[in-house]
Formats: C-alpha cells, structure tokens, sequence
C-alpha cells in the first residue's frame, strides 16, 4: 500500500472494514508506518521513534514519494502486518460486534470482567 495514500486519509477511518464500525483504524496505522520508517532509517530511541510521526512520515515522502509498505490484511478481523524491509507491526482490529460477544461485565461487581473463550466462528 502507497505510504502517502494512507496518510493522506482521515484518521479516524477505517481501513479494510469488514462491516460499519469494524476494520483497523487509520491513526493506528499510521503510527506502525511511522515506526517502520524510523526503523528503516536508524531513528528509533530504544523501541520508539525518534521525533513526532507526522514529521517522520512527510521527511520519507518526500525522499521517496513512491514508497510502499506490504499490508497482510487476514480475511477475518484478526491484527493485519504491515512490513517494510526486516520490520514488521501488527495492527489490531476494531471489531465492536466481536468485543460485545467476548467482554461480560461481572453483575455483581462493576470492576470484574469475564473473557468468553472465542473460536473462529465468532470473528465471522
């Protein structure tokens, strides 16, 4: 996928999306890129990149306007890998259908949850 396309779009979309409110989140996609770019270039402090994502991302642009990153986008909502070189992040999903079917808020106490067990089904 082209790096500038994707910055390009609203941050608050969702790419990919499976059904209205499921799909994996823009800003959150592009904060992968923008590590993968800082990590391509030598600019991470430890795991984290070095200056602010916007900056990162419109300095590589700008030396490489046609650039790409490889997107594995999973049939179901699982996290997608965008990769670049040796560099790899995964993105998790938004799936709000999914999450109501997983998270039970306990009856008897409001600060206990309950995590269901989830097959493959469930994703579909």
């Amino acid at each position: 996928i082209s790096i500038a396309d994707i910055y390009e779009k609203n941050s608050n979309e969702l790419l990919f999306e499976k059904e209205r409110g499921s799909g994996y989140p823009v800003n959150k996609i592009i904060l992968g890129i923008a590590f993968l770019l800082a990590a391509k270039s030598g600019n991470l402090n430890g795991y984290r990149p070095k200056g602010n994502k916007d900056d990162i991302i419109k300095s590589y642009i700008r030396q490489f306007p046609n650039a790409t990153v490889t997107a594995e986008v999973p049939e179901l909502l699982t996290p997608m890998v965008i990769s670049l070189d040796n560099y790899a992040v995964l993105i998790g999903a938004l799936n709000p259908k999914v999450y109501k079917k997983l998270i039970h808020i306990d009856q008897n106490n409001e600060y206990k949850v309950h995590i269901s067990k989830i097959t493959e089904k469930d994703m579909q």
